[in-house]
């Protein structure tokens, strides 16, 4: 799942592009796709993140301000390049009942220094209960001398 390209915007061969370093990401329009308890739509978040391209189209992505992350792992995000998109995962057991967390991001690079695209989250209670979450994301590198 993609965020569909503003008009004008095409999406880079991430392949062709250096996307390894740090990016300011930020994650807006959170909303509950579906759920079977109550439960928020999510808070926006906004940090740095790593790209690094392992090779042969494999690259790991770290969230690494920003965002809550429990057990830590689920700030890291594994995956590859498939076209002109990258689509990383991660997946953990999150709770002491079982539970299990996901969360995939699809990101389109449109620039060098930009990118854009969406995420999904989901719970799964050992017992079935299940819930799901999707969002916007976008991506920028950050300008010389910025903290983050």
């Amino acid at each position: 799942m993609t965020a569909p390209l503003p008009e004008g915007q095409t999406a880079l061969d991430p392949a062709a592009l250096d996307i390894s370093g740090a990016w300011i990401y930020t994650s807006t329009n959170h909303v509950v796709l579906s759920c079977d308890f109550p439960a928020p739509p999510g808070p926006d978040m906004s940090g740095h993140m790593e790209i690094a391209e392992i090779g042969g189209g494999a690259v790991s992505l770290t969230l690494v301000t920003g965002a809550t992350c429990s057990p830590d792992t689920m700030c890291i995000f594994d995956g590859a390049i498939v076209g002109n998109v990258l689509n990383v995962a991660n997946s953990a057991t999150v709770d002491n009942e079982g539970g299990v967390a996901s969360n995939g991001l699809s990101l389109i690079f449109t620039a060098p220094d930009r990118g854009l695209g969406s995420g999904v989250s989901s719970y799964v209670h050992p017992e079935g209960y299940r819930c799901n979450w999707g969002y916007s994301v976008t991506l920028r590198r950050p300008v010389p001398g910025e903290v983050y």
